[in-house]
């Protein structure tokens, strides 16, 4: 009889264990997509976690958290603790729910897989978190640039810009962009195309512009190693001092020149035809007179 009720006793144990286990929240997290793959530093990412068991009572009151460390942030307005009864589930799926969340990659995150933490804390946890890894792919597909007033001509109002591929990607369709703006006004054409612009690389573009002290807004547009088309702005300093000696040097002419040298050759001519006219009537007159 005593060992009837052990075995009894053991048996009940064992179900109210069962029991207990199949009460127990058990969520697993994954992540079903990165935005953009793989990320770019300095930009952001959208990530997509799936939360899937969370329709057991014991998970109502569980925490999805995400732990914000290098080289991840989020910005002021995103959240970073969701509790699961507030997110919605997916149709149909009544034991699975979608977290997006947007992420911003620190500019100088290393290419590769960098590691992201997240927490999740259960009523059955006692509140404990159960933290867990996972990799975000980042790489730096961008071009960087460095660009110098390289020239300026008073007398033919060409303005030179030298443009260098400072980074270690090359960059494809670029295209430099002078914007409206007060200090310069550009002549024509204010976008020039140079194309392909390898890494470490260099080359100039030319611009008819009449510029003003101060500094000029320079836009350059490229596609990167992704094929993401980027925008890069950057300011250059004209300063008129540097380039005064364009007015008189050289072959530059000042504004006054050609309209000065018209002015004196028909000078010269009407004095050379009157010159002529006078020599042939006093040869008329010798003439006459023999």
């Amino acid at each position: 009889m005593k060992k009837e009720f052990i075995l009894f006793s053991l048996a009940v144990l064992l179900l109210i264990s069962v029991v207990s286990a199949a009460n127990t929240c058990n969520i697993k997290s994954t992540i079903i997509n990165q935005d953009p793959y793989p990320a770019t530093p300095g930009d952001y990412v959208k990530v997509v976690f799936q939360l899937d068991g969370v329709n057991n009572p014991e998970c109502t009151d569980s925490i999805f958290q995400i732990i914000t460390e290098y080289p991840f942030s989020l910005d002021s307005t995103e959240t970073s603790a969701y509790n699961i009864k507030d997110v919605a589930y997916i149709n149909n799926y009544k034991s699975t729910i979608l977290i997006p969340v947007r992420l911003r990659v620190d500019k100088e995150a290393l290419d590769g897989d960098n590691t992201l933490k997240t927490a999740l804390s259960t009523i059955s946890s006692g509140q404990q978190y159960q933290i867990t890894n996972y990799n975000i792919s980042v790489k730096d597909a961008r071009a960087d640039f460095d660009v110098i007033l390289q020239d300026y001509s008073y007398a033919t109002n060409k303005l030179v810009l030298g443009v260098i591929n400072i980074g270690k990607n090359d960059a494809e369709a670029l295209v430099v962009r002078i914007p409206a703006q007060n200090t310069t006004e550009i002549v024509g054409n204010n976008e020039k195309i140079i194309g392909s612009l390898a890494a470490n690389d260099d080359t100039s573009v030319t611009f008819d512009a009449a510029p003003k002290a101060g500094e000029i807004e320079v836009e350059l547009s490229y596609n990167d190693k992704l094929g993401v088309r980027r925008t890069f702005q950057h300011t250059v300093t004209f300063l008129p001092r540097a380039f005064e000696s364009t007015k008189t040097n050289g072959t530059d002419r000042g504004a006054y020149f050609y309209p000065f040298m018209i002015t004196w050759l028909v000078i010269i001519g009407i004095f050379g035809v009157r010159y002529i006219r006078r020599k042939r009537k006093e040869h008329v007159a010798r003439y006459h007179k023999n």
